[in-house]
């Protein structure tokens, strides 16, 4: 998945106020054990697996890894392209086992945190080279990405949950984050935070668009400075069983080294094979890694070529 990219929406948005949603209550991270509306998951056997794989594993970095592989393992991707933002509870999207984009990540990824003791609180945020752009031109090509923050060990840490980021010394008070996806060069600039999407008052696209628009009219981030953050990657990922199911391969792969933008076949897969061959699907070096943990691999079967 690649930061979420708003095409020429033909729609008049309004400036709202800004920190119209609830302050974090950072004092006390045990509120954040509770679900909102939206991120409430009334089937806890939809994490049962996840259990499974979890076992006894105490609230921890591992834990929150555990999470992360899971998401990437257990449900496909598609691009909504903003139509289902604030659409969707967290139940809707356990069940579909589909994720629409980045918001759907984060809710998914917070509830499981939440599920297994760790307090969590979505961050949604702007590109800040689109907001730039934005006050400039009022350029309708918004750009935008959600992340989590989790409390662990007395501390707040940052998630990206999309591309499996953390940044271990965090500030929440910073309104900066400087994660860098393709497309977005800049970072991202906080324009709300709360327990899910419907907390700081996100139904729909317009209502993301304009908290956007207003974080751009408040000039919040656009003359800070950077925060010198260490950016870790959060784990590596491994294509897990339904994902070979629906591709028909027999067994798993690990990517061992990632580097954004690179051939896949530079990779390292398992092996140090730069070409594998599973029950005769040949996956080739033709796909490019976007982040730390999102792949894009093309295969061939048959004389079928295929990117998924």
């Amino acid at each position: 998945m690649r930061p979420r990219l708003f095409l020429s929406l033909p729609l008049l948005v309004l400036v709202t106020t800004l920190n119209a949603y609830p302050a974090v209550k950072y004092d006390f991270p045990s509120s954040y054990l509770k679900p909102g509306l939206q991120s409430k998951v009334t089937d806890p056997s939809q994490f049962a697996e996840l259990k499974q794989q979890l076992k006894n594993t105490p609230p921890s970095i591992k834990l929150l890894e555990t999470i992360y592989s899971w998401l990437h393992a257990h449900f496909s991707s598609f691009s909504g392209g903003g139509a289902l933002v604030g659409k969707r509870t967290v139940d809707q999207i356990l069940a579909s086992a589909q994720m629409s984009g980045c918001h759907d990540y984060a809710l998914v990824f917070a509830a499981a945190a939440r599920h297994f003791g760790i307090p969590a609180v979505l961050v949604d945020a702007a590109g800040i080279r689109w907001m730039k752009s934005y006050a400039q031109s009022q350029s309708r090509n918004f750009v935008g990405h959600v992340f989590v923050e989790v409390y662990l060990d007395g501390r707040w840490f940052l998630i990206d949950p999309t591309f499996g980021y953390w940044i271990p010394e965090y500030d929440t008070a910073n309104p900066v984050i400087p994660i860098k996806h393709q497309g977005e060069t800049e970072g991202y600039c906080v324009t709300a935070k709360g327990r899910d999407t419907w907390d700081y008052g996100v139904h729909e696209l317009k209502d993301l668009l304009k908290l956007q628009v207003a974080t751009v009219k408040s000039g919040k981030c656009l003359k800070l400075k950077s925060p010198s953050y260490v950016i870790n990657p959060l784990c590596r990922p491994i294509l897990g069983a339904k994902w070979r199911k629906r591709h028909q391969l027999s067994e798993p792969f690990v990517i061992e080294e990632l580097t954004p933008g690179s051939p896949l076949g530079a990779a390292g897969l398992t092996g140090g094979d730069t070409v594998l061959t599973f029950d005769g699907v040949k996956l080739t070096g033709s796909g490019k890694i976007f982040g730390p943990a999102t792949i894009e691999v093309a295969y061939e079967r048959k004389g079928e070529s295929h990117t998924v």
